[in-house]
Order: C-alpha cells, then structure tokens, then sequence
C-alpha cells in the first residue's frame, strides 16, 4: 500500500518591492508595480508593495486617515502598504525630507509586519528607498534585487550641467553604485 502525503500547506515564495511611487489602478499613472506584482501573483508568489500614501502626481494623501501610520489593501492578490509620509509642494530640500522618511517609515513597517520575505526589491529612483530596503535584506537574510527604473543619477544631471558634481548627486551616485555591486540581480 502506498502511503499518500498529507496535505501540507506549501508556503508561497514572498516578495517585498520598496517603491515609494508605486501606484494601485484607482490612482492616476502607470500602474508597473501593480501588473508586475498581480502577474508576480499568479506564478504563486505573495507580494507586499510598500508605496507613499502621498502621491507625487496630485500633492495630496490618498488613502490613509488622519490617525493612521499605515494599512494594508489587497488588490487582486497584490498587497499594498500604504505608507504616511510628509507632504512636499516643490521639488527642493522638502522633497528630499519626504523621500528619507518614506525609506525610514517602509523599513520600521516591514518590521513590525512580522513577515520575512524571500526577496526584496529596492525600486529607483529614489535610491534612499533603495538603499534602505537593502540594508533591511542584511538584517532579515533575504535576498536582494535592484529594479533600475531611471538611471538615476545620471539622468538628473542629463538635464542640468551643473548638477553632476553637486554634493547631492554625489551621494546618489555612490548609493547607485553600492546598489548594483550588492545585488543578486538587477531588473531594468
């Protein structure tokens, strides 16, 4: 007699993408994390999208109340974690503020989910999210993947000279770097 195997509950292989905008289809723009994580889905995998509550397009939070840090919305089998953040109305210093708490927020949230991913995706081009979505891959021994998007810096300063030996673009240009020497492979 042949002894069948019992039913056990196989884990899906998890994924964590870190783009802080990544939109769901009820928002305006290009929904790229959304289609990659529904099709993601289907193969089997369980996808969390960490993304900015505050979009970049409108100016305006989206989804969240005033009293809420985060929440999690499943759409189509991909979940999304909307992320509070603070607001910004110009491109300057306060943007960049926004970008380092979105990095820092993602990071303390995927924490205190209490779900260890198999892999990490770190979406440019905000490498502050990139970066710390990596260094969160050490704490938690998952594997890291970098998604290319933008060749950011390099594009920044295409369309202004004088920003290629700015300190900033600096620092974006060794984040970049150290990102790609780190990767177990990049996505473009």
């Amino acid at each position: 007699m042949i002894n069948k195997p019992k039913n056990k509950k196989i884990k899906k292989p998890l994924i964590f993408i870190f783009n802080q905008f990544a939109i769901s289809p009820d928002m305006p723009g290009g929904t790229r994390h959304y289609d990659f994580g529904k099709e993601l889905a289907k193969r089997g995998y369980e996808i969390y999208i960490f993304a900015s509550d505050y979009s970049y397009q409108t100016l305006k939070y989206l989804k969240l109340k005033n009293n809420e840090n985060y929440i999690i919305e499943n759409i189509n089998g991909v979940n999304f974690v909307w992320v509070k953040t603070i607001a910004y109305k110009k491109n300057n210093y306060k943007r960049i503020i926004n970008q380092i708490a979105f990095s820092i927020n993602a990071i303390k949230i995927a924490s205190n989910i209490k779900l260890k991913p198999d892999f990490i995706i770190g979406s440019s081009p905000t490498l502050f999210t990139a970066f710390m979505s990596y260094k969160y891959t050490k704490c938690i021994g998952a594997k890291y993947i970098a998604e290319i998007r933008d060749l950011w810096p390099e594009s920044l300063y295409c369309l202004n000279k004088r920003l290629k030996y700015h300190p900033y673009t600096l620092l974006l240009k060794i984040i970049s770097a150290y990102l790609y020497k780190k990767s177990k492979k990049i996505i473009v």
